[in-house]
């Protein structure tokens, strides 16, 4: 009898920690955390990490400038269905950092500071990619966490000085942003379960 007093007090801790953890998480998304960006599956997201599950693991994965706690992955996707952001089978094309104008690069620099102090704090300075087709940069980051591969790309608009000199660079530190853009911003994406070059 005693034995079984304990083992439902037990089973009731055990259930009470699992609620608790899951109700950490957001549960109503509302345009205030998860922002659409020139509609075109491009969001801002102001949480502080977005969780994702694959493999049975979970990745937690740090959001910049976000401050309004963690979100499930699935949870933000299931928002962004809802509300026609994005159609099934189909996933984000980027999250968005916006910049004031003329602080492109200090805000791009901030960016990778931030990675470097979690995530990327193994990699910041040797990006597994940094290419430029004329129009765009793509940096591209390979990084594990829990024993699972990811990466995370990072796109924007090149300028004049670019162009020119882009082959030369070694570091994204020594890019030259286009601070003439009229809503300064630009992209990142998560790919979980992946290498850049998979």
């Amino acid at each position: 009898m005693k034995k079984n007093v304990i083992l439902i007090a037990l089973l009731l801790v055990v259930m009470n920690c699992t609620v608790s953890v899951k109700s950490e998480t957001a549960k109503n998304i509302t345009s205030k955390e998860v922002e659409q960006f020139d509609n075109d599956k491009l969001f801002i997201i102001r949480y502080s990490n977005i969780i994702y599950e694959k493999n049975g693991k979970t990745i937690k994965i740090p959001i910049y400038q976000g401050t309004y706690g963690d979100v499930l992955y699935k949870d933000f996707r299931d928002y962004c269905l809802k509300m026609n952001y994005m159609k099934p089978g189909y996933m984000e094309s980027g999250l968005i950092i916006k910049a004031k104008k003329g602080e492109l690069r200090k805000t791009l620099h901030g960016f990778l500071d931030f990675y470097k102090s979690n995530i990327l704090k193994d990699v910041i300075d040797k990006p597994t990619k940094m290419s430029c087709d004329g129009y765009e940069w793509f940096i591209d980051y390979d990084f594990v966490i829990n024993g699972i591969p990811c990466y995370m790309m990072i796109r924007f608009d090149t300028s004049e000085i670019d162009n020119k000199n882009y082959r030369k660079y070694k570091t994204p530190y020594e890019i030259m942003t286009n601070e003439d853009m009229k809503d300064p911003h630009f992209s990142y994406v998560f790919f979980i379960g992946f290498k850049s070059t998979d």
